[in-house]
């Protein structure tokens, strides 16, 4: 009984102790010869191991290196299963980051805003001097015209049906 008690409480804790920790630990459930004796018996069955620093003696619970390099396998062909995943998602996003990239290189190339820009305002000006001209020319004949009209300015725009805003 103690056996087993001792040899669990070693492999969960899974790190060295003494005797004296290892009674300790268990609460005095054993006594500490008893708890030696089921050390030696572990010891003479190879499930643990003694280490000798000085008098003291520390016991270690003996690693399972075949059930580790399964749970290593197992580990590692997740690992891999994950880093595929990972690398295939990261190749996805470069030619998503591509096409928009040649989306932006399209949009910016075919409009060239300040040519355009100064188009529009050449056009602005060429306008605005042939709307002054004519507004000019416009507000001389009807100037000429109120010379010899016998009604005042607002009843000719609103005979010949000019807005008085566009002409002021």
């Amino acid at each position: 009984m103690a056996m087993e008690t001792v040899y669990k409480h070693l492999k969960v804790q899974n790190r060295p102790y003494s005797v004296n920790d290892i009674v300790l630990n268990l609460h005095n459930e054993f006594g500490k010869s008893a708890v030696q004796k089921a050390i030696d018996h572990l010891v003479a069955e190879g499930k643990i191991f003694e280490k000798a620093y000085g008098k003291q003696k520390v016991y270690c619970v003996v690693q399972d290196t075949k059930h580790d390099i399964e749970e290593l396998m197992r580990i590692d062909k997740e690992l891999q299963a994950h880093a595929n995943e990972v690398e295939t998602k990261y190749q996805d996003l470069e030619r998503e980051i591509k096409n928009q990239e040649d989306d932006l290189m399209e949009l910016t190339g075919s409009t060239d805003l300040t040519e355009t820009k100064r188009k529009t305002q050449s056009s602005l000006d060429e306008y605005s001097r042939e709307y002054a001209k004519r507004k000019r020319l416009c507000t001389e004949i009807i100037d000429c015209i109120l010379e010899n009209y016998p009604g005042s300015k607002n009843e000719l725009y609103d005979e010949v049906g000019i807005d008085p805003r566009v002409v002021k």
